[in-house]
């Protein structure tokens, strides 16, 4: 059986990273929908030609992930390399995601483990010295990514991860809301459900609102399925999943494709919003059709 090893898959907007597997959950607590209560899509999408999509309901969220000068060493924080990063963003952006795939977690010695948090806090708090205004999070980051020993219920790599999670709550606390990553490693609809599930109940511990990840492609570490769009199937119950157990959700994906309208997945996500609108008492304004 392929092992993703999704655990630090903070994926980077070039290429996405296998990383060692280590970390897991108990049993999953499901939670109550609030049909009366907004649900936000944002657009993280990277596709070529995509046009504005706020006319279908989704709100737009940039990315700050190149964050060094150049020779500088990525296992420090480069204050001056972060406000560049800033400056590049578009006059008008209200929310962005911080993606840094360099400061390992899981599996970290203690030593370690404590001087990548301090970095991730250390950058969270230049930002919102920065950019008081902005609301942003960290891709990936608290809780963190894994899928197997949530599958497999390892009590070890459990005990790990949830030691990670712990340690990254400053962090949480200097964020506006937290971004689990939620892609689909395997055509396994009742697996991803339980990988979800659990990480749901891991980000729940920070109390901020929960924007978790999706891509309608496989993970692209599996040499089978990956680049290849999610099942119809899935790719609806993982949106209505996301519905019933966050407070909004994040679409990726895209990088060095064309965008196309008629795509399932979009037509997906168009049934989505207007269920979604609906439900909250809304009004999906669509020029699509």
């Amino acid at each position: 059986m392929l092992d993703p090893n999704p655990n630090e898959e903070r994926r980077s907007l070039t290429a996405a990273l296998l990383a060692l597997v280590v970390g897991g959950i108990a049993a999953p607590t499901l939670r109550a929908l609030d049909a009366g209560k907004e649900f936000p899509v944002f657009d993280a999408l990277l596709f070529r030609g995509k046009p504005n999509l706020v006319r279908q309901g989704l709100q737009p969220m940039a990315a700050v992930a190149d964050i060094w000068r150049s020779g500088l060493a990525k296992t420090e924080v480069d204050e001056p390399g972060i406000l560049a990063a800033l400056e590049r963003l578009r006059p008008g952006t209200e929310t962005i995601f911080v993606d840094i795939e360099n400061w390992p977690l899981l599996g970290a010695s203690p030593e370690v483990l404590s001087k990548s948090v301090d970095n991730y806090t250390r950058t969270a708090q230049i930002i919102r010295r920065a950019r008081p205004g902005i609301k942003f999070g960290f891709y990936g980051i608290a809780p963190t990514c894994t899928y197997w020993p949530i599958a497999r219920q390892d009590k070890e790599q459990l005990a790990q991860w949830k030691a990670v999670n712990r340690a990254l709550r400053p962090l949480a606390e200097l964020v506006d809301f937290v971004l689990p990553s939620l892609y689909t490693f395997y055509d396994d609809p009742a697996g991803w459900s339980r990988f979800a599930a659990a990480t749901f109940d891991e980000a729940r511990q920070y109390g901020k609102p929960i924007y978790p990840f999706l891509w309608n492609e496989y993970f692209d570490g599996n040499p089978t399925l990956g680049g290849k769009q999610v099942n119809t199937a899935a790719w609806r119950e993982e949106l209505r999943f996301c519905r019933s157990q966050a407070d909004g959700l994040v679409l990726w994906g895209g990088y060095d494709k064309n965008w196309s309208e008629s795509e399932q997945w979009w037509q997906t996500v168009i049934e989505f919003r207007r269920t979604t609108a609906r439900s909250s008492g809304g009004v999906l304004n669509h020029a699509d059709g």
